[in-house]
């Protein structure tokens, strides 16, 4: 009698729970640009950081003291077609502006195109850190503004 308990109130909830949970993450999973990334790092061991109207794309989470940090910045959100574009990265936990970039009247929809238009954000850092970068991209047209901040490590 009391195996049998055991089995209703502990064994079976528990693998009725593992059945409907793979059930949920197979539909999901089922869905338009949805995938599965156990390690975090998105491809190409890069990590896509993005918000739902823009992204960074290359960035890593570590470099070299004066290895090329490369980014391009990609819009997602149809509303910003033309705009300013301002990339800033600081010591992380502070507000120290190491790098403040900006690049104005960029269009880009039309192309299909990354940020900065016809070319790719590139700085280098001497000072081993930890560091952040965010990009603020405003619409021309209606003054919205789409931001995306990540940080990366200086060794």
């Amino acid at each position: 009698m009391a195996a049998r308990s055991i089995y209703l109130v502990f064994i079976l909830p528990a693998a009725l729970s593992l059945v409907l949970g793979g059930a949920v993450v197979g539909a999901v999973l089922q869905e338009p640009g949805r995938s599965l990334d156990m390690t975090g790092t998105g491809s190409g061991g890069k990590a896509p950081l993005e918000s739902d109207q823009v992204a960074i794309l290359g960035l890593s989470s570590s470099y070299g003291v004066s290895e090329m940090i490369a980014v391009e910045v990609a819009a997602l959100a149809d509303s910003f077609d033309c705009g300013d574009l301002y990339v800033t990265i600081t010591r992380a936990g502070t507000d120290e502006v190491v790098y403040h970039d900006g690049y104005f009247g960029q269009c880009y929809a039309a192309a299909g195109a990354t940020l900065p238009v016809d070319e790719t954000y590139t700085k280098s850092l001497d000072v081993p850190g930890s560091y952040e970068i965010r990009v603020d991209l405003t619409d021309a047209r209606g003054g919205g503004t789409a931001s995306v901040r990540s940080a990366f490590t200086v060794q």
